[in-house]
């Protein structure tokens, strides 16, 4: 939780600051005005968030397979939280 946090307080803070000055963003008339290379922050930012998802998916994984309960429900009942992936 607290990882998932600090992710989106960073990712916050450095959209805010991806241009200086600021201003720059909204207004590219701006001299010396520069950004960081946005797409490549994106895409970066896609991936951590597609692993932190995927990291949140699997880990109850190991509680759900060593439930005692018959391999039917424990496949059912995996299913059941893994459709929250969908």
């Amino acid at each position: 939780m607290w990882f998932t946090i600090g992710l989106g307080i960073s990712i916050f803070v450095a959209v805010l600051f991806q241009c200086t000055p600021i201003a720059f963003f909204w207004d590219s008339s701006i001299v010396d005005g520069k950004c960081f290379n946005q797409i490549a922050f994106y895409f970066i930012q896609a991936g951590i968030n597609t692993a932190t998802d995927l990291w949140i998916l699997l880990l109850p994984m190991p509680i759900f397979l060593g439930l005692q309960i018959s391999v039917k429900r424990r496949i059912i009942l995996i299913s059941l939280f893994a459709l929250g992936a969908v």
